[in-house]
């Protein structure tokens, strides 16, 4: 499903007038990202899907976008074939990776597919505004404000009665967006209130595959919703997965736990909003 965001203001706003394609499945890091993408002038086309992307690209020829930004992980089709139909069709079209761990292997493989870079999430927006500097040419690249790969790390534990979101980082990010904040907070509970759900039942069920994407898609939720706790439990739970160990199965019940709670936890702030 695509969607394009308009009524922006040109003004001095480092992305005004670049024409950003994004392909992202996760409702919350797409929304993020296209309204970073918004704040700072660009005019954005989205995807939650490498298929329509690239028809759209097919669709429309290589001329009408300056760049494409791409999540790695993908159901159906991922980043790195996405990025090869895409230039196939469009060579010149710079593309650029997003991935929730950015290692030396997510680099060679982003480049082996045609990517410019690969850009480690959750992105900032000087994180952002550079990557499309660097790549587009509009605007000279700010010193200091090259991302740098991150290290992933699940110390975090999911603490009895504690608070699983930081709403003091929350509300910082995006104070001065409202609305685009309300969206956000509303999200999780109208698109993924059966996770915990499906979680238990993969685990019941020994579906590891199930449970890696499962994991992998809330982690990248749970980071940009500052819900560090829950990011903490579904990277532990991913990585246990992706070395197909039976010990993901008992940590995916912890998951389920978990988001349950932090499906609570968003519930009460809307309603106390």
């Amino acid at each position: 499903m695509g969607a394009t965001m308009g009524d922006w203001n040109a003004g001095s706003r480092p992305l005004a007038g670049i024409r950003m394609l994004i392909i992202d499945d996760n409702d919350v890091n797409r929304l993020v990202l296209m309204g970073m993408a918004k704040h700072e002038g660009a005019l954005v086309t989205a995807y939650d899907n490498g298929t329509d992307a690239v028809e759209d690209v097919a669709r429309t020829g290589g001329k009408a976008f300056d760049v494409v930004i791409t999540d790695i992980q993908m159901p159906l089709m991922d980043g790195y074939e996405t990025t090869r139909r895409i230039l196939a069709l469009a060579p010149d079209l710079p593309v650029l990776g997003l991935s929730a761990h950015v290692s030396g292997n997510d680099t060679g493989d982003c480049l082996r597919a045609g990517m410019r870079e690969c850009l480690a999430k959750p992105l900032d927006m000087p994180a952002l505004i550079a990557a499309v500097s660097r790549h587009v040419g509009k605007q000279a690249v700010p010193a200091g404000e090259v991302p740098t790969p991150v290290v992933e790390s699940s110390t975090a534990a999911v603490g009895e009665g504690s608070a699983l979101i930081d709403w003091g980082q929350l509300e910082a990010r995006y104070g001065g967006k409202p609305a685009l904040l309300a969206r956000l907070l509303a999200i999780p509970g109208q698109k993924y209130a059966d996770r915990p759900e499906r979680l238990r039942a993969a685990a019941r069920a020994g579906d590891i595959e199930e449970l890696r994407e499962l994991a992998h898609a809330t982690k990248g939720m749970a980071g940009e919703l500052f819900a560090e706790p829950l990011r903490a439990v579904a990277l532990d739970t991913e990585m246990l997965a992706r070395d197909f160990r039976r010990e993901a199965c008992a940590r995916a019940e912890a998951l389920a736990d978990a988001f349950g709670a932090f499906l609570a936890e968003l519930a009460a702030r809307r309603e106390n909003r």
